[in-house]
């Protein structure tokens, strides 16, 4: 979706935004963007909640299938915490059910939430 749209939706509504990162990085690479233009260019500082996870190669295509956060993640969660003050950070990882067995790992879990509380006590408060 076009930053723009997204802008002009939310001003036109006097809505915020929820940021699912692994859902902009998606974006940017259907649009044959990097990422981090992409998400530099929405509206940061409407942002209320961020949803963290990242996306997956499948079948030659970039999907959110809410596998654990790699290192692009993480550093595109930095730049956006920057840049904004949320309300609500919230891990989007694994799941119950056969469809998620190869993606709720517990060690990965930890390693996220522990990697997340670290990232989000650096912040300034507001």
């Amino acid at each position: 979706m076009r930053p723009a749209f997204i802008r002009e939706a939310l001003a036109r509504t006097d809505s915020r935004l929820l940021l699912d990162l692994a859902h902009a990085q998606v974006a940017a690479w259907r649009r044959g963007e990097s990422a981090l233009e992409y998400i530099m260019s929405l509206p940061l500082e409407l942002i209320d909640e961020i949803h963290v996870n990242s996306p997956a190669m499948v079948d030659g295509e970039l999907r959110d299938k809410h596998v654990e956060m790699t290192e692009e993640g993480c550093s595109l969660l930095n730049t956006v915490l920057r840049h904004s003050q949320p309300k609500t950070v919230s891990l989007e990882y694994g799941g119950l059910g056969p469809a998620f067995e190869n993606r709720s790992d517990q060690n990965a879990l930890f390693r996220q939430l522990r990697r997340l509380s670290q990232m989000l006590a650096r912040r300034p408060a507001f």
